[in-house]
């Protein structure tokens, strides 16, 4: 399907920080990098870039554009460099609408750029979107005992995002909030319903292709064992001891399962002495951070996956990405149906363990699954298959693509 009109050129402001494999957050790379542009929209992305010069560059189906933004640890420095990218998106931004037909203006979670943007857009008649996938207050609440959110930092970032949600973001020609739970949140901001679209994350098979040859033997796995993956990041937000304490109360009658980490994070150190701690080292694998291409293939060596965060708001309106991933790669999670879109995610299938965020109750969801997996191997294939169908029919990012477009059209159509 084309687009009726003549041109359709999307600027999206992305904010994160360009890496080579994996330009933008998954969503972002398959939805507007791949299959957007099918429907005949041009896509040009703009990044932050640890670098001193602004370049640009080609990503599958649509144009990179790499703003200098340096990273430094010092915090003076850091704002400074903060300010030099907000100036330079200014000016760019400006020229950009001054000399080109834009379409759509799109924002992703960046206050001062969607600020900057939103002014530009109403000066120059362009429809701007924000795109708000990491709801920042709530995040603020998260990180609340952090450093980053402590004293003057935690009053001006709460302040900000109250006058950002209370007085800015209403003003957007459309949000396209993470999920439907966070779009009943915004609703109750004063955004109407008619001006959002949930833009969740899914999946994109095309990254499920890959394989790494004798991966399970590299670590150490027999063809015997019953591994459950945890993928994400090992942060003490995410308490993933009320994984690990559970799982260390199933070993002693179920030797040959297995707990592999994949990720990093400033709790993954704490979380390994633990493991020796509980004396389940041998049976718990800390991989580290990995290649995101190579993610994919550390799925597939699992039987389940796990998918149990706290229910805080944070968590509450997130969707879970790994939880695609698994079910895709017929890996059954354990999630907690506390928050929504986990909920969500395994009814959708008939494929999954439910549990909720409580110890007890996530080791019955451990034992469950040994259960399903050496007592009734059937019902196991049979929520595989189903798990995998479901993902693709309900998930797919191309299906999202052609959401997001329509609701594009729809902005126009309105001016």
């Amino acid at each position: 399907m084309k687009s009726q009109q003549n041109e359709f050129n999307i600027i999206f402001v992305a904010y994160n920080y360009y890496k080579e494999d994996l330009p933008s957050w998954p969503g972002v790379n398959s939805v507007y990098c791949n299959y957007l542009p099918e429907y005949g929209a041009n896509v040009e992305l703009l990044l932050s870039a640890d670098q001193h010069h602004f370049e640009k560059k080609k990503f599958l189906n649509a144009t990179l554009s790499l703003i200098p933004n340096p990273y430094y640890d010092k915090f003076s420095r850091r704002i400074l460099s903060i300010l030099r990218f907000n100036i330079s998106l200014l000016l760019y931004l400006a020229k950009k609408l001054k000399k080109e037909r834009i379409s759509i203006i799109q924002f992703r979670n960046d206050v001062p750029s969607a600020v900057i943007g939103l002014i530009l857009g109403k000066i120059y008649k362009v429809p701007c979107v924000f795109n708000y996938d990491s709801p920042l207050g709530y995040f603020v609440e998260l990180y609340s005992k952090e450093k980053l959110f402590r004293g003057v930092r935690r009053i001006i970032w709460k302040y900000s995002m109250f006058l950002f949600e209370k007085v800015f973001l209403k003003n957007f020609d459309f949000v396209l909030p993470i999920t439907h739970e966070y779009k009943k949140d915004l609703k109750s901001l004063g955004i109407p319903m008619e001006k959002m679209t949930p833009f969740p994350l899914g999946i994109d098979p095309k990254l499920f292709q890959n394989n790494l040859e004798k991966l399970r033997e590299r670590l150490g796995l027999s063809p015997f064992d019953i591994v459950f993956i945890y993928v994400g990041s090992i942060t003490k937000q995410r308490h993933l001891e009320n994984v690990l304490i559970p799982f260390s109360r199933i070993i002693q009658v179920n030797p040959n399962v297995k707990l592999v980490f994949v990720g990093d994070g400033d709790a993954k150190t704490e979380l390994e002495e633990l493991a020796k701690h509980l004396n389940i080292d041998s049976s718990v694998f800390f991989v580290g951070r990995v290649p995101y291409i190579e993610v994919p293939c550390y799925i597939k060596l699992a039987d389940f996956g796990v998918s149990l965060l706290p229910p805080v708001n944070a968590y509450r309106v997130s969707s879970p990405c790994k939880v695609f991933e698994y079910l895709y790669s017929k890996v059954l999670p354990i999630v907690n149906i506390e928050i929504p879109e986990q909920k969500e995610a395994i009814i959708e299938g008939k494929a999954g363990i439910p549990t909720i965020y409580d110890q007890e109750k996530i080791k019955a969801a451990f034992l469950e699954a040994i259960y399903l997996k050496t007592k009734n191997l059937k019902t196991y294939k049979k929520m595989q298959h189903l798990a995998q169908k479901t993902v693709v029919e309900r998930r797919h990012f191309k299906k999202l693509a052609e959401r997001i477009f329509h609701s594009y059209l729809k902005i126009l159509e309105g001016l």
